[in-house]
């Protein structure tokens, strides 16, 4: 069996774009498309990370009561 995974296809979209933002990102050889990608990776990774804070809101806040009641359960060895 081969490690080998296909990448992701690629999908053509239609975007409407203001004329002049296209113009200079050309100008500038942006790579649109790639642009567009990681602007989008990064801005689900983050309404991930939003979202898995919200879920988790109540054992974090449970965890930061019980570090101000307790201290940090490895206090005997940090030296800073």
């Amino acid at each position: 069996m081969s490690s080998y995974t296909r990448p992701d296809p690629r999908r053509r979209v239609n975007l409407t774009v203001r004329e002049s933002l296209l113009r200079d990102a050309r100008a500038a050889k942006l790579n649109l498309s790639r642009f567009v990608e990681e602007k989008l990776e990064q801005a689900l990774k983050e309404e991930r990370g939003r979202r898995w804070q919200e879920e988790n809101a109540e054992a974090i806040e449970h965890h930061r009561r019980r570090i101000e009641r307790d201290g940090m359960w490895n206090k005997d060895l940090i030296s800073f």
